[in-house]
């Protein structure tokens, strides 16, 4: 083999090295701590996914807390209305700083129709995984507002802004009258009705659908249903047994929403996704494709091995009187015969065929110009014609 050889078997040698060492960099991950991927491990990280709906398990217990939470906010509609009369009379003293009153204010911006469109387009946009949770999100936020406004028809309590509290007694706070015939509906006005609170309904709902779908955001969520809660009180719209009831009302609609049996089925044919297969039992470790937390040296693997395909030797000798040298281009293989280039084969479409095979390159030349070594020299001592 001859020096220009080597030194390509050489480069492809260490361009295929290189690659190697490329390709099981890649392979390793780059965060801290990890370890290599074993079966059980692949299926925990599938199961405990944040963007994967939680397992019946989990599921379950959701639910049931909802539920509960639903109930216990509704007990505690009489038991707060002991204490309604006193916090409104706060409340109309206006004792707190101006700042904190527009803070509140500004809160309620949450449980608004412009607030609830611009988050769901924030999550749209940030976080384009989530889309399909964009229906429940918005029938939770809606829905809770539409049932308490459907409370209010059959619920007759004035606000505490319509009251004299200060002369108002704790009598004043057992003012509940309902209207089951909607016998009263023809004047009904909803911003005349204290229970329950269409606001805060829909900020509850929207809290606890948030509260799933982004779990960072669950402080930032909480504090805005506080918020929303606190001004409806504050600015003298509701009493607080009518924040409870508001409460009881977005938790009991996010239970419908939720409950598998229920109109929470739709959202989760929606919102479902689909996991990758997991491999057969007959599958050995090396042929299932999980990355490597660990760099192998070159010598425990082998390198790729060079091209198989010829790589010829050519030689910068030039050609004397028209015949090729035996050193000019020299092939590995001689199962391949050359090919014969159009221009060959115009030349020579007008001549007789000959019984010369193809991969002989005395064929392509003149007759009068072929010599052999192995011509026997006439009697004259000149060299024979072909």
């Amino acid at each position: 083999m001859s020096g220009s050889a080597k030194t390509t078997d050489t480069k492809t040698i260490t361009s295929n090295s290189g690659q190697n060492e490329v390709r099981m960099a890649n392979n390793v991950r780059s965060d801290r701590g990890d370890r290599e991927l074993s079966e059980p491990h692949y299926s925990r990280l599938r199961a405990d996914g944040r963007n994967r709906p939680p397992r019946e398990e989990t599921r379950k217990f959701h639910l049931a807390a909802l539920l509960w939470l639903s109930v216990i906010s509704l007990l505690l509609v009489p038991m707060a209305t002991l204490l309604d009369i006193p916090i409104a009379r706060w409340c109309q003293e206006d004792v707190l700083p101006q700042e904190v009153g527009k803070m509140l204010d500004l809160s309620l911006i949450y449980a608004h129709g412009s607030g609830i469109f611009l988050i769901l387009v924030a999550i749209l946009m940030m976080a384009p995984t989530k889309r399909w949770t964009m229906p429940r999100l918005a029938t939770l936020a809606l829905g809770s507002g539409a049932v308490a406004t459907l409370v209010k028809m059959f619920v007759l309590r004035p606000r505490p802004n319509s009251l004299k509290l200060d002369l108002a007694t704790n009598e004043h706070a057992w003012i509940w009258s309902f209207d089951w015939t909607l016998s009263r509906i023809a004047e009904y006005d909803a911003g005349m009705r204290a229970f329950p609170s269409g606001y805060l309904a829909t900020a509850t709902a929207l809290t606890v659908g948030l509260w799933i779908v982004v779990p960072r955001g669950r402080p930032l969520f909480l504090a805005f249903c506080i918020g929303t809660m606190l001004q409806r009180m504050y600015c003298g719209s509701h009493f607080l047994s009518d924040l409870f009831g508001s409460a009881a009302v977005g938790l009991g609609w996010c239970y419908i929403c939720y409950h598998p049996k229920l109109i929470g089925n739709v959202f989760d044919k929606m919102e479902a996704v689909q996991y990758p297969k997991r491999r057969p039992a007959n599958m050995d470790e090396s042929s299932f494709a999980f990355p490597s937390s660990k760099l192998t040296s070159n010598a425990a693997k082998p390198a790729r091995p060079a091209t198989t395909s010829p790589v010829p030797t050519f030689v910068n000798a030039p050609l004397h009187s028209g015949l090729p040298s035996q050193n000019a281009m020299t092939s590995p293989t001689t199962s391949m015969p050359p090919r014969q280039t159009q221009q060959d084969i115009s030349r020579h479409a007008g001549e007789p065929k000959t019984t010369t095979a193809t991969g002989d390159y005395s064929s392509r030349l003149p007759k009068e110009a072929i010599s052999t070594q192995h011509d026997r020299p006439s009697d004259g001592g000149e060299p024979r014609a072909a």
